[in-house]
């Protein structure tokens, strides 16, 4: 199974024809291009391997095919025939990433061979996964290269997760009389302590009930913490660790806020909690409450007093502040942030706010015109409170067309065009990343501008993040697929520049992106969501999971189900884009009865992952709408109060 995980990895990357749109010419003839995917497609279907034409002999990449198919051949019952012929191809291009792959795929086909010398000739311990590394502890010991090896094993041991690949070094640990109740104890706390319950109560199963009964308990609270709770409230004399029911807290919160407030005061009564201990708790609940947006936020984190240890609950209790109006504790609980955190754009903005709520508004607009000076969502919120219109602050990046040239011909930067060419971008990646490691600063920064020449847009913002470039618009916010976004747009009726700006955020403009969800393509829908929404609009969908990969496809659907959502959301885009990123019943859990401004409502989106996403994607429109109009921006029409009342 392990050994075909690879080839399964191989089909996914190598999975339909070259859809790329490059402004760039690619390094390997076009013949030899089409030679390698026709090539690399035999091998991920299992089928026989052809001659291979001299065009396809003379691409760079060449030497991934023949790593693709030696790695085919590991598959097999004739594994150990392959063995010569990977070892000579690891020798001839030693360093070099077209290894890596074939060197994880070769060490898993020897360890389930128990061809254990090999493994130990070939193993890598800087590429080794947590597999690899229980197959050497096993290795080790089959060859009895034992000394020192209890420490090693123990090691390997205490995690708190289950390893079932170290299984024959834990079996070998144990015959040593090396496994003591004592350490299986000490792994069960690790797994608790990492949230694990369900290892931690297998692991106590095999301790005396005296030693597991302690732990059970700890994973009872994380398993089902209301009712252990409730059980610990009713039970005081059974003794149980305060960080466990802290942990049991913790998951409470966000599972049943109103049962934890409930139990809240009983916990800290039956447990004879002292001052310390139930200030953790007050602070576990006073933030569960404002991830729910509820008033009595307030008062619990005033029970906090006025300096609190961490960033976490620094942030929230000020957005609690926000949604219940209080300014004042919004400006004194910014003011007792560390001054890292207060400095930065997002609460300096919010200070300036509260400046003009509380009657400050010189000090306020003496913010904001520092604030819009620079860029980001703060800057074109600091803008839109002046009433005026925001000018990104552009920085293009220095054009050295001989500096790039001599990029482009780094072996490194060559395999990886010609791997980008072939939609292996993930193999592509990792050239890029070693090749540019490898060079000059001034000509690393050229990279973005080579990646953006070949069309490989997700690579030149990578290469600018990796650099501190965030202001080259030019090339970091590109306008691919014109003709395509522009007949979505007329189709569903929404801007160009919020489609642009979906993309960006959701792909990065890569055709063939897939999310952990299963989202795909420029704008990630899921296949269920592709389908809907082409019944709706009576399109047809000829393949749910494939057909998501065509551009001009994927962009009329997720325009369409974006619009969808407009409208739902009686035209409030805010609310419209948290549905798309988090699911429409989770963005509708989220409006107030009453109005909250724009802003306040976006600050207090629970979900980091989406509360981040609303804000990015506001800030490509405004940029996407200067690059197209080279006009100032305003944000004013899509932030406007947000209520229950104003959603359908």
């Amino acid at each position: 199974m392990l050994r075909i995980g690879f080839v399964m990895a191989c089909l996914a990357l190598a999975s339909f024809g070259s859809t790329r749109a490059a402004t760039g010419t690619a390094s390997g003839d076009a013949n030899g291009i089409a030679a390698f995917q026709a090539a690399w497609q035999r091998v991920t279907n299992g089928q026989p391997d052809l001659p291979d034409p001299p065009a396809l002999k003379q691409l760079a990449i060449y030497p991934y095919l023949v790593a693709a198919r030696l790695s085919r051949d590991l598959t097999g019952p004739d594994a150990a025939e392959a063995d010569s012929a990977i070892a000579t191809f690891l020798a001839r291009h030693a360093g070099q990433p077209v290894t890596r792959r074939l060197t994880t795929s070769w060490l898993r086909s020897l360890a389930a061979r128990k061809d254990w010398p090999a493994f130990l000739l070939h193993y890598d311990a800087a590429r080794a996964d947590d597999a690899l590394r229980c197959d050497r502890l096993e290795a080790l010991i089959a060859t009895h290269q034992t000394t020192g090896l209890v420490a090693k094993v123990t090691d390997a041991y205490l995690v708190g997760r289950d390893q079932p690949a170290c299984a024959p070094a834990f079996a070998w640990l144990k015959a040593q009389g090396q496994l003591p109740d004592s350490l299986i104890a000490r792994r069960a706390q690790l797994a608790l302590e990492a949230g694990n319950g369900g290892f931690a109560s297998a692991l106590a199963a095999q301790l005396p009930p005296a030693q597991a009964a302690p732990i059970d308990r700890w994973a009872d609270l994380l398993g089902d913490p209301a009712h252990a709770l409730q059980q610990a409230v009713a039970q005081p004399e059974v003794a149980i660790p305060t960080a466990a029911l802290e942990a049991g807290f913790s998951r409470l919160v966000r599972s049943d806020v109103d049962l934890a407030a409930s139990l809240y005061p009983q916990l800290v009564a039956a447990r004879k909690l002292d001052p310390d201990q139930a200030r953790a708790f007050t602070r576990l609940l006073a933030l569960g409450l404002a991830w729910d947006r509820r008033p009595e936020a307030l008062q619990y984190f005033a029970k906090l007093g006025d300096t609190v240890d961490d960033p976490l609950t620094a942030q929230w209790r000020v957005r609690a502040a926000l949604w219940a109006g209080d300014w004042q504790r919004v400006h004194d609980w910014i003011a007792a942030m560390p001054a890292a955190l207060r400095g930065t754009d997002q609460w300096r903005y919010w200070e300036a706010r509260s400046d003009t709520e509380l009657g400050d508004q010189p000090g306020a607009d003496a913010i904001y015109r520092g604030l819009a000076s620079g860029n980001g969502y703060y800057a074109a919120l600091a803008a839109w409170r002046m009433k005026q219109g925001f000018v990104p602050s552009a920085s293009p990046l220095v054009d050295a067309p001989q500096l790039r040239a001599a990029l482009a011909a780094q072996p490194g930067v060559i395999r990886a065009h010609e791997l980008y060419e072939v939609d292996l971008s993930s193999l592509a990646s990792v050239e890029w990343q070693v090749a540019l490691a490898g060079v000059p600063s001034d000509e690393r920064l050229q990279g973005i501008r080579l990646a953006y020449d070949w069309g490989w847009y997700a690579q030149a913002v990578a290469t600018a993040s990796g650099q501190g470039i965030f202001s080259a618009y030019e090339l970091l916010y590109p306008l691919p697929y014109m003709n395509a976004v522009a007949a979505a747009a007329a189709s569903s009726g929404l801007p160009k520049d919020w489609i642009y700006a979906v993309t960006r955020q959701e792909s990065l403009y890569d055709p063939r992106a897939v999310s952990r969800s299963g989202a795909l393509g420029l704008m990630q829908l899921l296949p269920s969501t592709a389908q809907a929404t082409a019944r709706r609009i009576g399109v047809a969908l000829p393949d749910p999971s494939s057909g998501l990969f065509d551009p001009a496809l994927n962009l009329e659907l997720g325009a369409a189900h974006l619009g969808e959502l407009v409208d739902l959301d009686d035209q409030r885009l805010i609310v419209a884009l948290a549905g798309y990123n988090a699911g429409r019943r989770a963005a509708q859990r989220w409006l107030p009865a009453t109005p909250r401004p724009a802003d306040v409502w976006i600050e207090n989106i629970p979900y980091n992952e989406t509360r981040r996403y609303v804000r990015a994607i506001l800030w490509h429109i405004v940029v996407f709408g200067w690059r197209e109009t080279g006009q100032p921006q305003s944000l004013a029409a899509l932030l406007q109060p947000v209520s229950a009342a104003e959603a359908g």
